[in-house]
C-alpha cells in the first residue's frame, strides 16, 4: 500500500485537508498524524505520479514524499550546504572578506543549474586565492546546522541506518558536520592551502553531481541493496 508523508514549513491545522480538497482523486484509507499541525501520512489506495507530487509541492508549498511500502532504508546520503547546514560554506568564506555578494551570485546561478559545476566553482575558489586559513577555520566554527538535522541524524543512526555527507563544499566542512552529527563517512573537495593561504584552486578529481551518483552505487553495491533502500536528499542541480 503506497504511503504519502506531507510536511509543512508553515504549522496550519489539519493543513493536508486543503489538499485532500483539491485531488479527491488520491483516495486516503488511513491518516496518521505524525506531529501536529506539521507532518501527515497519508496511506492511499494507488501510487500516485510524480508530476502530481510535483505540482501538489509548488501549490501548497510543501513537502511529500511517497513510499510504495514501509521501506527498510539502510543507506541515508545528504547533501551539506543549505540541507544539512544552513546557507553556504563558500559564501560564508568570501564574507570573511568581503567578496560575499561577487561569490553568492555565482553560487545561485550553478545551484539552479545555469552554469556548469565545475566550472563555477573554480571561478569562485579562485576569488579567495590568497585568504588567510583563518578565515576557512571561522567560517567552519560559524556553521549552523538547520532545524532538525541533529533530530535526523540521531533517529536514522538508532535504525542503523549508514549517513553519508556528500558535498561539492569542502572538506574542511564536511569533516566538521560529520563528526558533529556521526556521519559515517564524508566526501567533499579540497582547498589547496599554501603557507596558510589558499592558492585559489582546489585538487582534482573534482567532486560533482556525477560523484555523487556513482558513490550511490558503489555503496548499493557493496550494501547490496536496492534504490528503495536509499533515502538521499539535496538543494541544488547537482542533487537531481
Amino acid at each position: 500500500m503506497p504511503i504519502l508523508t506531507l510536511v509543512t514549513p508553515n504549522p496550519t491545522p489539519d493543513f493536508d485537508m486543503w489538499i485532500k480538497k483539491s485531488y479527491a482523486d488520491i483516495k486516503i484509507t488511513d491518516r496518521i498524524l505524525l506531529e501536529a499541525d506539521t507532518a501527515i501520512q497519508w496511506h492511499i489506495d494507488q501510487v500516485v505520479p510524480k508530476q502530481i507530487l510535483d505540482k501538489i509541492r509548488q501549490q501548497f508549498c510543501i513537502d511529500i514524499i511517497q513510499q510504495t511500502s514501509q521501506s527498510n532504508i539502510r543507506l541515508f546520503v545528504a547533501d551539506m550546504d543549505s540541507t544539512i547546514v544552513h546557507g553556504e560554506t563558500l559564501d560564508d568564506m568570501a564574507d570573511k572578506i568581503g567578496i560575499g555578494h561577487k561569490i553568492s551570485a555565482i553560487t545561485a546561478r550553478a545551484m539552479r543549474g545555469d552554469l556548469d559545476f565545475e566550472e563555477a566553482l573554480l571561478a569562485r575558489v579562485a576569488l579567495l586565492k590568497n585568504m588567510d586559513i583563518q578565515h576557512v577555520h571561522d567560517a567552519v566554527n560559524d556553521m549552523q546546522l538547520n532545524p532538525g538535522a541533529q533530530t535526523l541524524l540521531s533517529h536514522l543512526k538508532s535504525k542503523n541506518v549508514y549517513c553519508v555527507l556528500i558535498s561539492g563544499g569542502f572538506t574542511q566542512f564536511t569533516s566538521n558536520i560529520a563528526s558533529r552529527l556521526g556521519f559515517d563517512e564524508h566526501f567533499g573537495n579540497d582547498l589547496i592551502v599554501q603557507n596558510n593561504c589558499l592558492t585559489g584552486d582546489v585538487r582534482r578529481p573534482i567532486l560533482d553531481k556525477n560523484f555523487k551518483w556513482n558513490q550511490i552505487k558503489t555503496f548499493m553495491q557493496s550494501m547490496q541493496i536496492q534504490p528503495h533502500q536509499v533515502m538521499a536528499v539535496g538543494d541544488g542541480a547537482n542533487d537531481l
